[in-house]
């Protein structure tokens, strides 16, 4: 039996979003590891990772009040139809749509899970929201694979909305394309990335050492 229900509607992004979304990330791109530009690199990045954060930030909460005689803090539950209005008052000055969080994660979670981490679990010694840390001897194609199905979606929206492709690969100091949505091999840049010891205590948390 259901007793509520919500819908949204299923399209893009609008277009605005999407290139306020892309100018951030060219910007954090052209400045990384740039000496010139720290503050810049910071500032981008932060705002950057900030867009998905306040597409989930839940602004219908429960009151909280303090009562001065007592000197203690209580939260006081909505009624539905508090929730109601402030919907509506939310719906009238809100920048940004709940909904957007909610597919945001479930893309997320369907790529780095179903469509990556099924494949190497056996070599899997860490993940988050966008890497992995593997074992040798993994099957790269299921990553080249998945890299592959990102170009061709990104290729197929340039053309629907009419954004230039280049503007989802733009280019950092060093003159390389970073198209965004790609796993990239930290190793195979020239970096020495690959862990003689590794060690984690979860999510962020890890400590490893290189000969």
């Amino acid at each position: 039996e259901i007793l509520e229900c919500y819908y949204s509607t299923y399209n893009y992004l609008p277009k605005v979003f999407i290139n306020f979304v892309l100018d951030k990330y060219e910007n954090k791109t052209k400045y990384k590891d740039n000496p010139d530009y720290e503050l810049e690199y910071g500032k981008e990045k932060n705002k950057f990772n900030s867009l998905y954060g306040m597409s989930v930030t839940n602004m219908i909460r429960d009151d909280v009040v303090f009562d001065n005689e007592f000197k203690s803090w209580s939260e006081v539950k909505l009624t539905n139809d508090e929730i109601t209005n402030r919907l509506k008052t939310e719906k009238k000055k809100a920048f940004l749509s709940f909904a957007y969080g909610v597919w945001v994660t479930a893309y997320a979670r369907n790529n780095l899970l179903r469509r990556v981490i099924e494949g190497l679990d056996e070599y899997l010694v860490y993940s988050d929201t966008d890497s992995l840390k593997l074992k040798s001897g993994y099957d790269k194609s299921i990553i080249d694979k998945y890299n592959e199905s990102v170009k061709k979606r990104i290729e197929f929206v340039s053309d629907v909305l009419h954004i230039d492709k280049e503007r989802f690969a733009p280019k950092d100091i060093h003159g390389k394309s970073h198209m965004l949505g790609l796993f990239e091999s930290e190793t195979l840049e020239g970096h020495n990335y690959t862990y003689d010891e590794f060690i984690t205590q979860g999510a962020k948390k890890y400590a490893f050492v290189v000969d």
